[in-house]
């Protein structure tokens, strides 16, 4: 059996607190296992899983947390054997499915992945979906691009997102926006080597997968960050390839494959990239948008790529660039920011990030080293906003017209306009992780127009391949017709014959 069919959520690296396993999470309801569930467990020693599951007779209760105002179902498992019975083994995965909890230990997957995979024909895929329209999002960050899948109409049926760092307390934190946004959803809190084509529903057409791999070295951010790790190019430079492997790997082939990342992504990655979509039956088509010409207030160039099995697919036309200031829409009001002033100036609190920036400018005399930043009351246009988005890091700030060296960020809700995500849209429960959300993603405004013309071109697309299965039906029918003529006339004249 597949210790990840039926996966509802799948969290990966979790420390196994000696000797008990322990699962505090919302997604046990799902698989069944509310508070005061009784359940039962057995130990696989060949496969290394735990498998708890409902069972009315079982010995064992659900246990409960609160959390605001909702419980949070717990499972407090304590077994002396449960260090022995994981030794071997790299790391564990909780995974929560339909029908109970699969504790799994693991062993880590190769870091590059062995080379002889491909795409597979997707014209000899099955044929496509006529109910829906699904979609994957592959490193979905925080979900502002589901969001806009969703509102284009597409159904987001499955997430890969693992955030790593030093607090690993800290990993699912994008994972937990995701989940509360998309609580049907199938969530996958793994690393993106780690991810396999078999954690995916198996029965499961899939519209679109939409993939953005990490881009730390192709990022000009991260390029510029004086305390970048020096490990950093080689953590993140081959997970391009652990999404080519993905790919090839899932159980059912995507009508579409959407990706976007910078510039320097598709210029270093983008050939392979294509010619492994193209080997696979996909026609492909890439472009270089800014969402500032598609009607956002907020620069974001990016590279793009769609393809498509059924022709290419082409981009949606510009709409144009805003040219009336910022400050003219009625969402923005200058009194909702919060200011900082380098010195503490004007009864403001005081940023030292930005003396230090400040006085680096004034002694370098370089404009690269300088403040980002407009005047909403002239300017029509934000610069780009990243997740490192705060006012000591200066790209992307509101500059005040009437106090020099004072400086202030974005709100909450200004953001979610700049970015073109509707307010219902749950980014987190703290400023940083707010600003991280929005930060890491693209411009909503433009990923809406494009998944809006995704959607048409795939409905296009399935019309037209029904169509064509219909012409060749009819076509066979009429050559059958034809030769059961020719025998028919065959036959009267040797009838005549004689």
């Amino acid at each position: 059996m597949n210790p990840y069919e039926n996966a509802l959520k799948v969290r990966y690296d979790v420390p196994l607190g000696e000797p008990r396993v322990y699962i505090q999470d919302h997604a046990l309801t799902r698989a069944g296992l509310s508070p005061g569930t009784h359940y039962t467990y057995t130990m696989d020693h060949a496969r290394n899983i735990v498998e708890v599951s409902p069972d009315p007779s079982g010995p064992k209760i659900v246990s409960r947390r609160q959390e605001k105002d909702r419980l949070k179902p717990v499972l407090d498992i304590r077994n002396g054997d449960m260090a022995r019975f994981f030794q071997g083994c790299s790391h564990i995965n909780i995974v929560i499915a339909t029908d109970g909890v699969r504790v799994v230990g693991e062993r880590k997957a190769p870091e590059i992945p062995p080379e002889g995979f491909a795409m597979g024909d997707v014209h000899a895929a099955a044929p496509p979906n006529d109910t829906g329209l699904n979609a994957y999002h592959i490193c979905a960050g925080g979900g502002v691009s589901a969001d806009r899948s969703k509102a284009a109409g597409f159904t987001d049926a499955a997430f890969v997102e693992h955030s790593p760092g030093e607090n690993k307390a800290q990993w699912d934190r994008y994972a937990r926006v995701l989940e509360e946004n998309n609580p049907e959803a199938v969530i996958l809190n793994v690393p993106l080597q780690y991810v396999t084509g078999e954690m995916f529903p198996a029965n499961l057409p899939v519209g679109m997968v939409s993939l953005t791999v990490p881009c730390d070295e192709d990022s000009n951010a991260r390029r510029n960050l004086k305390d970048a790790p020096d490990d950093l190019f080689v953590r993140t430079h081959h997970l391009y390839l652990h999404a080519m492997r993905l790919l090839a790997e899932l159980p059912r082939k995507p009508e579409i494959v959407f990706m976007e990342n910078v510039q320097q992504f598709g210029t270093r990655v983008g050939p392979e990239f294509i010619h492994f979509l193209e080997d696979g039956g996909y026609h492909v088509t890439t472009a270089v948008l800014d969402g500032a010409d598609y009607g956002a207030r907020m620069h974001r160039t990016r590279w793009y790529l769609i393809a498509s099995r059924y022709g290419p697919c082409p981009f949606p036309s510009p709409t144009g660039a805003h040219t009336t200031p910022l400050a003219s829409e009625p969402w923005f009001r200058m009194e909702d920011v919060k200011w900082y002033n380098a010195y503490g100036n004007f009864g403001l609190p005081k940023s030292d990030g930005l003396k230090f920036v400040i006085e680096r400018q004034k002694a370098r005399g370089v404009k690269t080293f300088g403040i980002r930043a407009i005047d909403p009351l002239k300017d029509a246009i934000s610069y780009t906003i990243t997740k490192e988005y705060r006012i000591s890091v200066p790209q992307g700030l509101l500059k005040h017209a009437g106090y020099p060296d004072t400086y202030g960020c974005f709100t909450e809700s200004q953001l979610r306009h700049l970015f073109g995500v509707s307010e219902d849209f749950y980014a987190g429960d703290s400023q940083s992780l707010v600003r991280e959300v929005f930060g890491q993603s693209v411009c909503g405004t433009l990923l809406l127009k494009l998944y809006s013309a995704i959607r048409d071109h795939v409905l296009e697309g399935r019309q037209a391949y029904h169509y064509g299965k219909l012409v060749e039906v009819a076509r066979a029918a009429a050559a059958r017709t034809s030769r059961l003529r020719r025998r028919i006339a065959a036959d009267e004249q040797l009838a005549l014959a004689f």
